[in-house]
C-alpha cells in the first residue's frame, strides 16, 4: 500500500518537520559501517516515497537509487531491535525530521519492529481522551505518527488494531486519517474492521472521493476477508468521480468479486 504524496506532506507538516535535518539529535543512537542511524534513515527515506517505475510524481528509480535504498534497509535490519528504543525516542522529539526518519525506520525494519508496537498502543490509549476533548497538545508522541509506524510495522502490529479503529473518527482530526492508512497496511483482524469500514463507507458521498478513495483502498487490502462490503462498495461504480471509480472497480477485484454492468446500476 502505497503511501500517497498527500499524506507525506501532511505528516510533516503535522509532526513540524522542515526537512533540512540540520538540528544535532539529542538522543545516542547506534552505528552500523561507522554511519549513524539517522543517516541511513535519510538514505531510506530519499526514495521511500517516490515512485518505483511510473515517475507519476517523481522520477523513476535508477539503478542507483535501487542500491543505496536496499544498502540503507540493510543498515537499519542490521541493527534490528536496538535501534527501536532510539526510534522510539526520536518519535517524541519536538523536531519533526526526527519523528518522520523514526517512521521511515519502522517501515525499514518491517515485522521486526514489532516490539515497539505496545508502547504505540500506549501512547494512542493515552491521548485517545486528550483529543476527543479537543486537547491536541498533550502528548509525547504524535497520535498521526504512532499511527503511521503501526502501519509502517505492517501485520506484525496486528494489537493495534482495536485503537486504531477507535482513532479513525472524522471527529479525531487529521489523525484519523492516518489510522485509516494504517488499518490498511495492516490489514488483520477484518472481524473487527471490516464491519467497522463498511458503516463508514455507508455514509460517504458516492461523488466524493477523498473519505471514499481511502476507505475503498483500505478494504482492498482486506482482499477476500472483505466480502461482506461487496453491496456497500457497488454504489460507487456509479461515482461522478473517476478516482472514486476506479478504486472502487479495482477494491471489487482485490476482494475477488465478479460483477457484471447490470450489478453497477
Amino acid at each position: 500500500m502505497r503511501i500517497p504524496i498527500h499524506l507525506v506532506i501532511l505528516l510533516t507538516a503535522i509532526l513540524g518537520g522542515t526537512g533540512c535535518g540540520t538540528n544535532k539529535p539529542r538522543f545516542k543512537e547506534p552505528s552500523y559501517q561507522g554511519k549513524p542511524l539517522t543517516a541511513w534513515l535519510r538514505d531510506y527515506e530519499m526514495f521511500q516515497f517516490a515512485n518505483d517505475t511510473s515517475g507519476e510524481w517523481s522520477p523513476p528509480w535508477t539503478a542507483e537509487d535501487r542500491k543505496v535504498r536496499e544498502h540503507a534497509v540493510q543498515a537499519v535490519r542490521q541493527l534490528g531491535t536496538n535501534a527501536i528504543p532510539v526510534l522510539l525516542e526520536m518519535m517524541t522529539d519536538n523536531n519533526g525530521d526526527y519523528g518522520r526518519l523514526a517512521i521511515s525506520g519502522f517501515r525499514a525494519l518491517g515485522a521486526a519492529g514489532r516490539p515497539a508496537v505496545p508502547t504505540l498502543v500506549k501512547s494512542l490509549e493515552q491521548t485517545l481522551a486528550n483529543f476527543q476533548s479537543r486537547n491536541y497538545s498533550n502528548y509525547d508522541i504524535h497520535p498521526a505518527g504512532a499511527c503511521m509506524a503501526l502501519g509502517a510495522i505492517g501485520p506484525a502490529a496486528e494489537d493495534g488494531v482495536p485503537i486504531l479503529l477507535e482513532w479513525r473518527d472524522r471527529d479525531k482530526g487529521p489523525p484519523a486519517v492516518f489510522a485509516l492508512q494504517a488499518l490498511g497496511e495492516i490489514h488483520m483482524h477484518p472481524e473487527q474492521a471490516v464491519p467497522a469500514l463498511i458503516s463508514d463507507l455507508s455514509n460517504c458521498d458516492t461523488n466524493y472521493s477523498s473519505g471514499a478513495h481511502l476507505l475503498l483502498t483500505v478494504l482492498g487490502n482486506y482482499g477476500d476477508q472483505a466480502k461482506a462490503a461487496v453491496p456497500s462498495i457497488l454504489p460507487f461504480l456509479s461515482s461522478k468521480d473517476d478516482t472514486v471509480r476506479a478504486t472502487a472497480t479495482n477494491t471489487l477485484k482485490q476482494i475477488g468479486f465478479n460483477y457484471t454492468k447490470a450489478e453497477e446500476k
